[in-house]
């Protein structure tokens, strides 16, 4: 067996040396240079070096001796960094012979090895491709200890940015897979949604830049599943030497409770990695439909290495994967996606197609890509039978515009959702339940509804890195009134206006309101500052309108924004940007444009004078409401782009009680709020009178906000209008019951308007009287004082009377289904309040059981529900419910997460 060993070892070498040479060949300087450099700055500390700390952290690699040649490129890069004449070549040979524990071979270093893994060194690696490498660190390293490798780690990537490469370095503690222990969910970290899933795709194409050799690809694969007692074995028989192995444990049976939460992460990943989410969504799916007799892509690699049989592609674990799909979907007969996944791999794989926006404005194309990669796509594209055309179309990718763009988001879309759907199927045929936690699960359906909802008002990003360049030359915006034979609304074209360009031209996109469609045109970035814009049948003031809207978007609404954090996520939607928009479509002053112009002529010249509110104006003994129409562009913490429409009477209200009502007592106050305003009149006293109502509204909506505002100041009521006479003790008495109770008064015209803010939205009422308010807002304080009086509900025992915690009504946000756990004094026993999509409050006294196993049962029951995951061209959802603990601190109550 010694000499087996010792032939597979020098085997391993060999492949691991030429997945090294593949790694670096074809690719640009800079990403050599860091994949080479990255185990010599883990393993030395020296001033000079990026990633040095000046308090010291842990560093040395167990049994790594750099040659020559990585001391030279070293010295060479530190050089020309920091031009350090004391970190000479001599001076660094002389410090590294005389470390006495790295030439003692029992001595263990802190970093046990370093492995890059995923694409790199294989045919999905592109010039583009970011750079995953584990650091396996000793589990004996303290917190502080590994919080320092982590600062550390941090610097290197910095480091590695400022050179353009995407480098992520992933702290693994070697017992990480055998102890089952899991890290924090976020953009890089599956946290606990995979186990065996993730040590199968780092086998598979885990290559060993320093440190110890995987003791995993020892192990025949007929003793996979009895993996620990194996190794005891070679130990205790002294077939294995102590300490010169890693050892990160078997990869077992993969279970379906993995498989639901690795799928949901993969989703998670096609939101910004399309191409490559796909095929390994499909990936699952094939195993999954082998289960329970699963081989894994890992263990097939694992025993063509230890055969002996190192096929011409050199065990490329991209053509393993392709082949492993393939071959299910055959099986299956799905020839339509055994297309489509071609398709995908082929743009994963193939980097002739991606260029920068500059390249392309230049002209200049550098290829990267070395001689085996294009002999292996040529001899896939062959096999395929594909024609020079198609290929050319595929190639062409950097050159896509709308059409072809649109037409691949909805490929990538219908395909992830059908391969999802299928596992979901199986999931709920085999009664299956999930192994990631609640809070993991929570926050990756929640990014996928964020990303892939589709709803009115809600902008849709469909270029997640599909094409570099989808700007126009030319957009028209077309409206069509009612009454035609097209529904009314707003039609955008990719053409210029005329009959000859948009003779059978296809709709770009269609919505009832003109700001949405801009919205989306500039975030989805068809239009620039060089695109031509026309509006068909429209005035030269609503062109104006719109060319100035575009410039406001461009300042007050930035593409790119920060990824929500896990906390975000896993917390309701809570709005954080806000833009306003007054007047944009139904300008009240055009309508009474002639009016205004006599009445100024009969003034003397003099426009007309206003009153104490720019919202109104007085015409003819009458007061006209200037607010004609109101757009709401907002962001919430999720990163979704919502957009609301109003053009009523009284567009205003209607706009405000809607927005408010999207808030939750407890939510934080927007970071940003900005008003436009695109009428005749007084765009800018308006927009600051309307920015106003709407911090008031919303500081007496939140919580929070009331408790940072030392004065709220009430929005003053006209004096004396027509509709009615108010003294000045009468709004002196409606100023202070207004600020006591939470209501906020609104003159529009001759009409006012009260938005009664409570704990589960906002209610609005129209005043005929000034009796009225007087009368409505002493009963609205009464609401709120005797608001914990008993209500009548159903609960597992029976009907009963409870008391309401108050603070749960004030977590109701809409849209969302929110489960909230109290513990009773008698732990035996809790009570479940549930907050549907409507607010509708249903609560179960006195439950008895685990409430771990209710969350499970729940989230599988919505995970599988035929109505809640549906499937259509266009559509798809992941609203799954949150859950909540409501704990007792002192004499208050407080809302956490369940973990």
């Amino acid at each position: 067996m010694q000499i087996y060993l010792e032939r597979l070892k020098q085997r391993i070498d060999a492949i691991n040396q030429l997945r090294i040479e593949r790694a670096l060949e074809g690719m640009p300087a800079h990403f050599c240079l860091v994949y080479q450099l990255i185990p010599l700055f883990l393993h030395y500390e020296h001033p000079a070096m990026p990633g040095y700390l000046l308090q010291g952290s842990p560093h040395g690699i167990t049994g790594f001796q750099p040659n020559n040649q990585d001391i030279a490129l070293l010295l060479q890069e530190v050089d020309s960094l920091l031009n350090d004449p004391e970190f000479s070549f001599h001076t660094f040979s002389a410090n590294k012979v005389s470390n006495s524990r790295e030439n003692n071979s029992n001595w263990q270093a802190p970093i046990i090895a370093v492995y890059s893994m995923g694409s790199t060194s294989y045919l999905g690696q592109n010039q583009y491709s970011d750079l995953d490498i584990w650091v396996c660190h000793q589990s004996w390293l303290s917190e502080s200890e590994l919080e320092q490798l982590a600062h550390k780690c941090s610097l290197l990537e910095l480091w590695a940015s400022n050179l353009g490469v995407d480098l992520t370095l992933f702290l693994v503690d070697e017992n990480r897979f055998r102890h089952k222990l899991s890290g924090e969910l976020d953009n890089d970290d599956c946290g606990t949604s995979q186990h065996y899933l993730l040590l199968d795709e780092f086998y598979r194409s885990a290559v060993r830049l320093a440190g110890k050799r995987l003791l995993w690809y020892l192990i025949p694969k007929e003793e996979e599943s009895h993996y620990d007692e194996y190794v005891t074995y070679l130990y205790s028989h002294g077939v294995l030497k102590p300490n010169e192995w890693l050892d990160l444990g078997g990869v077992g049976a993969m279970s379906a409770r993995e498989y639901f939460g690795a799928s949901l992460w993969q989703l998670y990943k096609s939101i910004d990695s399309p191409y490559k989410s796909v095929i390994k969504s499909l990936l699952l799916e094939a195993y999954f439909a082998q289960s329970p007799k699963t081989t894994l892509l890992a263990i097939e690699i694992k025993d063509y290495l230890q055969q002996g049989d190192i096929i011409a592609s050199g065990l490329d674990a991209y053509l393993f994967m392709l082949k492993k799909i393939s071959d299910y979907l055959i099986s299956n007969e799905d020839f339509d996606r055994l297309e489509f996944i071609r398709r995908c791999f082929y743009l994963k794989i193939n980097d002739a197609d991606r260029q920068s926006k500059e390249s392309l404005a230049s002209g200049t194309k550098e290829n990267f890509s070395s001689p085996w990669r294009r002999k292996l796509i040529a001899q896939l594209v062959k096999s395929w039978g594909w024609s020079e055309e198609k290929v050319a179309f595929l190639d062409n990718r950097a050159h896509w515009k709308i059409e072809e763009v649109k037409e691949a988001y909805d490929e990538i879309l219908v395909a992830v959702m059908e391969s999802y759907r299928n596992l979901i199927r199986f999931a709920r045929q085999h009664d299956l339940s999930v192994s990631a936690s609640p809070r993991d699960i929570s926050i990756l359906t929640r990014k996928l509804y964020a990303a892939y909802e589709q709803l009115p008002g809600k902008i849709t990003l469909i270029n997640p890195q599909i094409s570099p360049d989808i700007s126009e030359k030319h957009l028209t915006y077309v409206y069509v009134p009612k009454g035609r034979v097209n529904r009314t609304g707003w039609y955008l074209f990719n053409r210029a206006p005329y009959a000859k360009e948009m003779l059978g031209a296809r709709t770009i996109e269609y919505s009832f309101y003109l700001s949405k469609l801009i919205l989306s045109s500039y975030l989805n970035g068809l239009w620039i500052d060089e695109t031509v814009i026309s509006l068909f049948n429209q005035t030269p003031h609503q062109h104006d309108k719109i060319l100035r809207f575009y410039q406001d978007l461009k300042k007050l609404i930035p593409k790119e924004v920060e990824s929500p954090s896990p906390t975000d996520l896993y917390a309701p939607a809570e709005i954080r940007d806000m833009l306003v928009v007054l007047n944009l479509e139904k300008d009240p002053t055009i309508d009474y444009l002639d009016e205004i112009h006599f009445a100024t002529e009969q003034q003397g010249g003099k426009y007309l004078e206003f009153n104490d509110s720019t919202l109104s104006y007085e015409l003819n003994g009458e007061l006209i409401c200037l607010v004609g129409s109101v757009d709401i562009i907002y962001r919430n913490s999720w990163n979704e782009m919502r957009t609301l429409h109003f053009n009523q009477q009284f567009a205003l209200i209607d706009a405000l009680e809607s927005i408010l009502s999207k808030m939750h007592q407890y939510a934080i106050p927007p970071k940003n709020l900005d008003v436009v305003s695109y009428g005749h009149y007084e765009n800018i006293k308006m927009a600051e009178e309307v920015k106003t109502i709407f911090m008031q509204s919303i500081n007496l909506r939140l919580i929070h906000a009331i408790k940072d505002e030392t004065e709220t100041v009430q929005q003053s009521i006209h004096k004396r209008t027509p509709a009615m006479q108010l003294s000045p003790d009468d709004e002196e008495a409606l100023y202070l019951l207004g600020r006591q109770t939470g209501v906020k008064l609104i003159v529009l015209g001759q009409q006012i308007f009260g938005l009664f803010f409570e704990r589960l939205g906002v209610k609005v009422k129209q005043f005929e009287h000034t009796h009225d308010i007087f009368k409505d807002i002493t009963e609205h304080k009464l609401e709120m004082l005797s608001h914990n009086k008993s209500v009548n509900t159903s609960s597992l025992i029976g009907i009963k009377q409870h008391n309401i915690p108050q603070i749960i009504e004030s977590y109701a946000c809409e849209g969302i289904i929110q489960f909230f756990f109290e513990t009773l004094s008698d732990s035996r026993y809790f009570n479940t309040y549930i907050l549907d999509e409507r607010n509708a409050l249903e609560v179960y006294y006195h439950c008895e059981g685990s409430q771990e196993a209710l969350v499970n049962d729940v989230s599988r029951f919505y995970s599988a529900s035929h109505e809640r995951f549906t499937l259509s061209s266009r559509g798809v959802s992941f609203n799954l419910p949150q859950f909540y603990h409501v704990k007792t601190q002192g004499t208050s109550q407080i809302i956490t997460p369940y973990e």
